[in-house]
This record gives structure tokens, sequence and C-alpha cells, in this order.
């Protein structure tokens, strides 16, 4: 039985343990998964390690770190002792970016393990100074193969002359925790939350101006502002430094039609988005950051609930891919406000937006769908 050990910060959340968990099960091989005891976190800043029920051949070890929520300048503390007790690996996976100290470290500790690999997100090239464009340089001559979030990323690494496989690694949902709700069920979910409406919008994520959220603003109070549109309602979710603005130009409305909540875990977004129709992710692309994939899309079609994103990176890619909705020109008002309104005329389109993107993604994007597809990719299935 062949070992895979994996090194990822964002392991430290449950949902992103749970492909190679499967992977355990499914490929018969053992997975041990390195994650942080502890990580400042984007939208839940202080997030810790807490251990899953025991599942065999699935093993996780939790590190303290240093410089916690720096994806580029971490490093595990104690990840030399703690490899001499474990078993000889076959396989080294490290969920990093080529680049990061965090997979030099790694590929340094583990350097006579035969097949080493890196998982990448970057989907806009970047030259980096000095140690870590010598960093990256490494990683790619110590590499047996690389996966990437997209073919953008793909595109990004060969760029800059990464020759070697890469495969397509998507993010994954879990159908117990995203799931639809019964028109019951639905009903009473909107009563409790207090929005009163025939039609929810939902904007779920970090409160920031890349994520769109003034464009996003300015076309929720027009819409809210015109009668014909009174039974229409809007809930937002998240934390970032556009909280308070959001919560202050929303007050001109009342709460039967909007609300603001901060952020919550991630095993209880599904609640929320299951009770709406429609998720908006209006992203905007900057010199430096554009959307890398967006799960908060697949996790809301998973939900059935209908998915209404910006041109941004993956986001037009995926909702074209799963038929689950629509997609604007980013950094466009008059677009983004012809879409909403195109989702609250048409109600029967709504309904096979829906319908669409909840089959297209219990087939694709499941753990189990995710995990069966890296364990082809790592040539282990059986």
């Amino acid at each position: 039985m062949k070992t895979i050990l994996v090194l990822s910060h964002s392991g430290i959340l449950e949902v992103n343990r749970t492909p190679y968990q499967v992977l355990s099960k499914i490929a018969f091989v053992q997975v041990i998964l390195i994650v942080p005891s502890s990580w400042k976190g984007d939208l839940i800043e202080n997030l810790s390690y807490h251990p899953g029920k025991h599942i065999e051949r699935f093993i996780v070890k939790a590190l303290p770190v240093r410089i916690s929520g720096n994806g580029s300048l971490f490093t595990f503390k104690g990840l030399s002792h703690l490899i001499k007790t474990l078993p000889t690996p076959d396989i080294l996976f490290v969920d990093e970016e080529p680049w990061s100290l965090a997979a030099l470290q790694a590929f340094w500790v583990l350097r006579k393990i035969p097949i080493r690999c890196f998982f990448s997100k970057q989907n806009i090239l970047k030259h980096y100074p000095w140690p870590f464009r010598q960093i990256e340089k490494w990683i790619y001559q110590s590499s047996q193969m690389a996966f990437v979030i997209s073919e953008e990323v793909q595109t990004v690494l060969q760029t800059k002359g990464f020759s070697k496989s890469c495969f397509r690694l998507s993010h994954s949902i879990d159908p117990a925790l995203f799931k639809p709700l019964s028109s019951k069920d639905q009903a009473n979910q909107r009563a409790k939350l207090g929005i009163l409406k025939n039609i929810i919008f939902l904007y779920a994520g970090r409160m920031t101006e890349e994520k769109g959220i003034k464009l996003l603003l300015s076309v929720v109070k027009k819409i809210l502002s015109q009668p014909q549109f009174n039974a229409v309602g809007f809930l937002w979710i998240g934390n970032g430094p556009l909280l308070e603005e959001v919560k202050q130009e929303m007050k001109a409305f009342p709460s039967t039609s909007v609300q603001v909540l901060n952020a919550v875990a991630h095993n209880q977004i599904g609640s929320y988005l299951a009770l709406c129709d429609v998720l908006i992710l209006p992203s905007q692309t900057r010199p430096h950051w554009k959307e890398q994939f967006g799960r908060i899309l697949i996790e809301a079609m998973a939900s059935q609930t209908a998915v209404l994103g910006s041109d941004s990176g993956e986001i037009s890619k995926i909702i074209k891919e799963t038929g689950g909705g629509l997609v604007f020109r980013e950094n466009s008002p008059e677009e983004l406000e012809k879409q909403i309104k195109f989702f609250i005329q048409n109600p029967e389109k709504l309904k096979l937006f829906k319908e669409s993107g909840y089959h297209f993604i219990l087939k694709n994007f499941t753990h189990e769908a995710v995990a069966h597809r890296l364990g082809h990719d790592l040539k282990i299935m059986n």
C-alpha cells in the first residue's frame, strides 16, 4: 500500500481535508496530511484545527506555524522531527504555491521522495524577487508533475518554464452540507431570517473592493428603490473592510427586504445558500489578483441556487460549463442590473438554471468525483 504525504495550510478546515480522506478510501492508499494547528484566516480570523472522526488509512498531524496567515511566508515548526516519526511516503503532494517557503521546506526535507508535486492557483503571470524566484525555479526542477486549479494557471506555469505534466484539480463540495431545501423548509428559513420576499439574491464572501462590493451596492440600491421590484430581497454575508459601509447603505431599506450578517462558519453557509434563489459573485480583476475559482459558485449550485458572476478569472468558465446561471462583464453596473432583472422577470429560466447547475455539480464536483480524478492523475487507482 502506497503512502501519500500532503502538506496544506488550507487543510486546517475539514472541508479541505475531505477530498484527501476520500482518496484514502477509494484508492486504498494511506494519506498523511500535515496542517497548521492554528491559522489567521480571511473571513474568520482565528482558525484552529479540530480533529474529525477516525478514518482508517487517513492520518492528520497538526503543527504550529511561523508567520500564520501568510501563504507565501509561513513554515511549519518541527516538520523535520515529525517526518522522522512517520512512514516513508511514496508521493509528496504540497498544496502550496511553488515559490512559497512552505513548499521549499517540504521539498527540502523530503528531497529523497521519488514523486513530488505541488498545487498552484496563481492565475496571473508574476515575476517574483529573490529569493522567491529561485525557490520557484528549484521547485519546478524538483517536481515530477503539477496540479492546477484552472487552465489559466497551467498557462502561467508553462510561460514561466514548467514543462512537466499539469493536471486540473478543482475544489469540491459535500452534498450533505450543500443541498436544496424543500419549499416548506425554504419558506420557514426565510421567515426565521426575516426576509419575506418572492426572490432573494445573496452575496457571501469577503467584503472588499476586488470582490466588487461597491459595484454591487450601487446596483442593489437602485433595484430595491424601484416599486416594481418590491418582491425582491437581498442578503449579505461576510466580513471585511467594506462591511460597515454595506450595513450603513442597507439601513435605507426595511429588514424584510435586506439583511446583513457577519461571516458564518463554512459548515453553516449551505443553509443560507439554499434559502436564496441567486448567488451573485461580482469580482473585479486587479493588477495582482483575479478570481481563481470561486468555490461559493459550486456550493450555491449544489444547494440548487442559481449563480450570477462577473467574467473575472475562472467564474465565467464555471458558470458556462455547468449551465447554472448567467455572466456579466466585470465593472459593468448596467450589465449586472440587466442580468438581475432577467432572473426576476423570467422565473422559468431561473428554475432551469437551478436544475442544470445542481445536476452538473453532483456529477462532477463532489469530494468523491474530485478525489477519483486526483487518484487517477497520481496513478494510484486500482
